[in-house]
C-alpha cells in the first residue's frame, strides 16, 4: 500500500529518528512510504491554548497536504496528533465550507501507526531467539491515544507481534502530566503526576518503557532522568523497527 506519513512537528523537532524507525517499519512490512514534507504541525499547541484562529492556517497548512498527497493512507506516529486530526480539526474547520469537506477527505485516511499496522498486519516478525533475557516491556498509554482515539489493543498487538510482552503496573492509564500547556501553568501538578506513573514503573521493576507518544515519553523520562531512576524510553516504532531490523531485541 502506498502511504504517507506525517512525522509531527515534535518528532522532527526532538526526535526525527522516530520518523525514520516509522518509516523502516513501514517499509519492512511492504508498504510504500511518501514523506508529507509540507505538512508541518497538526495545530494543536495553539489550540490547546485555546488559541484557536493562531491553530487554523497551521493546521490548514497539513491538512492541504493530506488531501494533496496520492496516497491510500496516512500514518502519524502519535496518538495525540491523530486525536487532534480526527477529534478538533472537524471542529477547528467547520465555519470553511471547502476546508471542512477537505478535512472528510483526510479523516478517511488517517490513521495512528499501530491502529494501521492492526488493520494491515502482514505475517509475524521473525525474532532471534532471546530466551536468556527478559521480551517484557513496559507499554505507557497515553490518554490521547485511549480516551480519544479509543485505541487500547493495537499498540499491543504492534508490541507483541515482534515478540514482545508488553506489561502494566499499578499507576497504568493515570496521566503523565504533560497534557502540553498543562505542564507549563502548572508544573508542581505536572511533576507529581509524572513521580505517581514513575514509582508504578519503578514498583513494576521496569527497565524499559515504550509507547506511542513522544510528549508522554519525554515528559517521563525528563522527570526520570531528574530522580535518577534507572528507566530507559523508547518510542513503540523504535522499539519494534529495530527488533525487525535485526531479528532480536532493538538496541
Amino acid at each position: 500500500m502506498k502511504v504517507g506519513l506525517f512525522p509531527t512537528c515534535l518528532v522532527a523537532a526532538s526526535a526525527p529518528d522516530i520518523a525514520l524507525a516509522t518509516r523502516t517499519l513501514l517499509e519492512q512490512q511492504g508498504h510504500d512510504v511518501v514523506l508529507l514534507e509540507a505538512a508541518t504541525c497538526c495545530g494543536q499547541p495553539a489550540w490547546n491554548s485555546g488559541q484557536h484562529e493562531a491553530a487554523r492556517p497551521v493546521a490548514a497548512a497539513s491538512l492541504g497536504a493530506f488531501v494533496d498527497a496520492d496516497v491510500a493512507a496516512i500514518v502519524v506516529p502519535s496518538g495525540s496528533c491523530t486525536a487532534m486530526i480526527r477529534d478538533y480539526w472537524p471542529r477547528l474547520f467547520a465555519a470553511d465550507a471547502d476546508q471542512a469537506s477537505a478535512v472528510a477527505t483526510a479523516l478517511d485516511r488517517t490513521m495512528e501507526l499501530t491502529e494501521f499496522l492492526a488493520a494491515h498486519a502482514t505475517e509475524p516478525v521473525e525474532v532471534a531467539d532471546t530466551a536468556d533475557e527478559t521480551d517484557e516491556v513496559l507499554y505507557h498509554p497515553s490518554c490521547h491515544m485511549t480516551r480519544l482515539l479509543g485505541l487500547v489493543d493495537a499498540p499491543r498487538h504492534t508490541l507483541e507481534r515482534s515478540g514482545l510482552t508488553p506489561t502494566s503496573h499499578a499507576a497504568t492509564g493515570q496521566c503523565c502530566g504533560f497534557g502540553g500547556l498543562f505542564s507549563v501553568k502548572y508544573p508542581e501538578l505536572s511533576v507529581a503526576m509524572a513521580d505517581d506513573v514513575l514509582d508504578g514503573m519503578i514498583d513494576a521493576e521496569a527497565t524499559t518503557v515504550t509507547g506511542c507518544d513522544l510528549s508522554c515519553l519525554l515528559q517521563l523520562s525528563a522527570r526520570a532522568k531528574f530522580r535518577d531512576l534507572d528507566l530507559n524510553f523508547i518510542h513503540v516504532a523504535q522499539l519494534v523497527a529495530g527488533r525487525d531490523a535485526t531479528g532480536g531485541r532493538a538496541p
